[in-house]
């Protein structure tokens, strides 16, 4: 497919200098600094404020999926570990029952060591994603995935971001991330907002996290991928492919493919 043709080109022309060096550079401009997230974090107060009269106030509950073959993951990997399945969930009531039973997973593989510090993850994801758990392949714990981590690569449309945070007791403390601070993760924080944000609204916290996905698909991602597509030298791209297809029987050497971008040097 020429789709294909055109990422091995990339690939190529990755280890190829000048041009090398030059998509080397666009990739490091290109580098999102990491988002601290406890950075974005409100006060109780704060939220109350912004969401008075919202309909899900107090509810918390999520849409649970109708997909249940999560359950069998679930059940091996509690039993492989000694635990009680299904476990106690009654203190992350503000997720689905798939997503908060992998919290108590991921919370007691990798329990938290560092007080004060927040980490996270996004819980919508699999047992299997987030941990690297396989069902009917020799569990090996020192090869299972860690998901907490201090900062977001990203959040999707889906997201269920949870975080957690080790108290001087000894306790842990989980937090649902709240859709406002997904916002504000965005750069729309509680000043860019001209009236109540859910003042009059039929939506609920799983409708808004989906628009905070899409936000940062829009804003974050979208950017970069139209900078990475515009950055090449397409006329070169079109001349490599355009020789390819007229003499598909000549094989060109590493050192052949690197000379075409020789003009690119100055």
């Amino acid at each position: 497919m020429w789709y294909a043709d055109i990422l091995l080109f990339f690939l190529g022309a990755k280890y190829c200098t000048p041009l090398g060096e030059k998509i080397d550079f666009l990739l490091e401009q290109l580098r999102m600094p990491p988002y601290m997230v406890e950075d974005f974090l409100m006060s109780e107060l704060e939220l109350a404020r912004l969401c008075e009269g919202c309909p899900f106030e107090e509810s918390g509950a999520k849409r649970q999926k109708v997909n249940s073959g999560w359950k069998l993951v679930h059940e091996q990997f509690f039993s492989l570990f000694g635990m009680p399945w299904p476990p106690r969930t009654e203190h992350l009531s503000s997720f689905r029952m798939r997503e908060a039973e992998l919290i108590v997973a991921a919370d007691f593989i990798f329990p938290e060591s560092s007080p004060g510090e927040w980490k996270w993850f996004d819980a919508n994801h699999t047992m299997e994603r987030n941990l690297g758990f396989e069902v009917g392949v020799e569990l090996v714990k020192d090869k299972l995935k860690n998901p907490w981590d201090k900062v977001l690569p990203t959040i999707t449309t889906g997201s269920s971001i949870v975080g957690r945070i080790l108290m001087p007791d000894g306790s842990s403390t989980f937090k649902a991330l709240h859709p406002m601070e997904g916002f504000s993760m965005l750069g729309w924080g509680p000043e860019a907002w001209k009236q109540k944000p859910f003042s009059n609204s039929s939506l609920d916290k799983d409708d808004y996290m989906k628009m905070v996905g899409n936000a940062w698909t829009l804003y974050h991602y979208t950017p970069l991928m139209l900078a990475v597509f515009g950055a090449p030298p397409w006329a070169e791209v079109v001349k490599y492919f355009k020789d390819k297809r007229d003499q598909p029987e000549v094989v060109q050497s590493d050192d052949a493919d690197c000379e075409m971008s020789s003009s690119y040097s100055d």
